[in-house]
C-alpha cells in the first residue's frame, strides 16, 4: 500500500470517528479494511485500467499479424504455375547447360556440421518442376545442407499434354517416374529427361526462393554440380555426396545431381 493511499484512509477513519461514527477499536478496525477495499489508490487503478485496455490491442495486434501471414502463404500458394519456357538465351526445350568450371572449393557449416563442398561443373538449366520434397530435419546427414529436392523435367515433358500419361514421385532421396502403356514417350526419353536434383542454396536469398517455387512452374536454375564430404565424429570416418555428371544415369544408383543454386528465376522474379 503506498503512502498516499494510507493517508488518504487515515483521514476519513479519524474524520468518522471524530463524528461519533466509529466507536470501538474493532469498529475501527473494520472500517479501516473496509475503506482500505473501496478506495484503492488512484495510481493503482489507472494502471489496472491502462493493462485491461493495452491487453485486447496486443491480442488482436498478435491476431492481425498471424492473419497476415497466413493470408500471405495461402494466396502465394494460389498463384498460378510459372509457364514461361525461356529465360534469356535458355530454353526447357533444351538440355541443361554443363560446362567445365573454375569454381574452387570451399566449406559450409551447418549448427555443427562443417561440410567441404568441390565444384566439378558449371550447371545452367530452364527445367519444370514436377515435384519439390522438403527434406525434413534430421531424416540424413545431409538435411541442413541441401533441405529441398526438386524433380525436373525439361524437353517433350515440358509439354502440359504428356502429364495424363507420366507420374512423378519423391520418397527420401529418391526419385521414382513411371509412365503409361499408352504414352507416346519411351521410358528411355522420360528418364534422360528429368532428374532428381538434391538443391544446396547458395545464401539465404536463394533458399527464399526455393520455397516459393510451385509445383509446375518452369524456372531457371544456375550454379555448380558439386561433391561434398564431412568428417564424422571420433572414428566414424566420413559421409560423402557426389554428384551425376550425366542425365542417362538414375537415381537409386548414385544418379541424382547435387545442385549449388547460386542462382534462380521464377518468372520475373530473381533469387541470387
Amino acid at each position: 500500500m503506498d503512502k498516499k493511499h494510507e493517508k488518504q484512509v487515515m483521514d476519513q477513519l479519524f474524520d468518522e470517528m471524530k463524528k461519533g461514527q466509529v466507536r470501538t477499536y474493532s469498529e475501527m478496525q473494520q472500517r479501516k479494511a473496509e475503506l482500505m477495499n473501496e478506495n484503492q489508490s488512484p495510481d493503482c487503478v489507472i494502471k489496472v485500467k491502462n493493462t485491461n485496455k493495452l491487453l485486447p490491442k496486443i491480442i488482436s495486434i498478435v491476431l492481425i499479424f498471424i492473419c497476415v501471414v497466413f493470408a500471405v502463404n495461402f494466396f502465394s500458394g494460389l498463384r498460378m504455375p510459372v509457364t514461361q519456357t525461356s529465360y534469356n538465351s535458355f530454353s526447357a526445350q533444351n538440355d541443361p547447360t554443363q560446362t567445365d568450371t573454375t569454381g574452387r572449393s570451399f566449406s559450409v557449416t551447418t549448427l555443427w556440421k562443417k561440410w567441404y563442398i568441390t565444384p566439378v561443373a558449371d550447371y545452367k538449366i530452364v527445367a519444370k518442376v514436377k515435384s519439390k520434397h522438403h527434406i525434413n530435419f534430421f531424416q540424413d546427414d545431409a538435411s541442413l545442407l541441401g533441405k529441398y529436392d526438386l524433380a525436373l523435367a525439361w524437353g517433350e515433358l515440358v509439354k502440359p499434354e504428356y502429364d495424363e500419361y507420366i507420374k512423378y514421385f519423391q520418397a527420401g532421396r529418391r526419385y521414382t517416374v513411371t509412365s503409361s502403356s499408352d504414352c507416346p514417350l519411351n521410358m528411355d526419353y522420360i528418364s534422360t529427361h528429368s532428374a532428381n536434383n538434391h538443391i544446396i542454396a547458395a545464401n539465404n536469398g536463394v533458399l527464399r526462393g526455393v520455397r516459393n517455387i510451385k509445383k509446375e512452374d518452369i524456372v531457371y536454375m544456375e550454379g555448380y554440380l558439386v561433391n561434398a564430404f564431412r568428417k564424422g565424429s571420433g572414428n566414424n570416418g566420413y559421409f560423402t555426396w557426389e554428384t551425376s555428371l550425366v542425365r542417362n544415369d538414375n537415381s537409386y544408383d548414385g544418379g541424382c545431381e547435387v545442385f549449388y543454386l547460386k542462382k534462380l528465376q521464377i518468372g520475373s522474379k530473381t533469387y541470387e
